[in-house]
């Protein structure tokens, strides 16, 4: 009970980190302390783990209870693994209801609690990761950039501008550098969701100008047309329209 009214350890862990050579290039931050309250260190061992599975668990060999986890290069994935665990869920609540008489109703409302707030983590991390890949497919339609490569696998090269600009973008979110290393149903990269990306971004667009050319007192249609190498007609076809007293333009596709 004392060790349960003290609380859980929160030491700053300057010790714990991951070098490339001689660069530091991860250390632990005390800050993520307060993003998972079942978060506890060590400084004697430098080492992370979990206050309820601690106190509760008798799997000793588990890294959260007995070795300690240092890896920080896959913190991220190992946390949501370990908080989706039927045995972290059951110790949370051994944990909040210790002392207590608690009815088997509460503690099961307490477990379904639990889990659903670990489903909207795991949504919230989701959206994050789709806007990135928007971001993406947003820059290399605006710069008129081809997406794909012509080798894509793992060992290319250049695996194409849309892949290959995910991969900088990882460089500096945690999140995304996770999510394309682990994931396996849904990387985001594929042929596939690159197409489904663009359509939804060019329908989002085409709504928007549909939007605004219907609310225009005034609209013309200026279409240009060029023959290309083929001897086939190719027509660009643009909205000119008023907008909030401006004069606006918008490209309506080519066909």
């Amino acid at each position: 009970m004392l060790i349960i009214q003290q609380g859980r350890c929160t030491p700053p862990l300057r010790d714990l980190h991951q070098c490339k050579g001689p660069k530091i290039v991860r250390s632990f931050q005390p800050e993520w302390y307060s993003r998972k309250e079942w978060l506890c260190g060590c400084d004697a061992s430098s080492k992370l783990f979990c206050f309820p599975c601690l106190l509760f668990s008798k799997e000793r060999d588990n890294v959260w209870v007995g070795p300690g986890y240092s890896d920080l290069y896959n913190l991220p994935t190992a946390i949501t693994k370990h908080e989706r665990s039927s045995a972290h869920i059951q110790h949370q609540i051994a944990l909040k209801t210790f002392g207590k008489c608690t009815p088997i109703s509460i503690a099961l409302n307490e477990a379904n609690r639990l889990q659903v707030s670990v489903h909207n983590v795991k949504v919230r991390e989701n959206r994050e990761i789709l806007k990135d890949f928007i971001r993406a497919t947003y820059f290399l339609a605006k710069q008129e950039l081809a997406f794909r490569g012509n080798d894509e696998s793992e060992g290319s090269s250049n695996r194409g501008n849309y892949v290959e600009l995910l991969n900088i973008l990882a460089e500096k979110g945690e999140r995304l550098e996770t999510h394309l290393q682990v994931s396996t149903v849904f990387t985001g990269t594929s042929n596939r969701i690159q197409n489904d990306l663009i359509q939804a971004v060019s329908d989002t667009l085409l709504h928007d100008i549909q939007v605004e050319v219907n609310a225009a007192p005034y609209v013309s249609v200026q279409v240009d047309e060029t023959t290309d190498a083929t001897n086939k007609a190719q027509l660009s076809v643009i909205l000119r329209y008023v907008n909030q007293s401006d004069v606006k333009e918008a490209f309506f596709g080519l066909y």
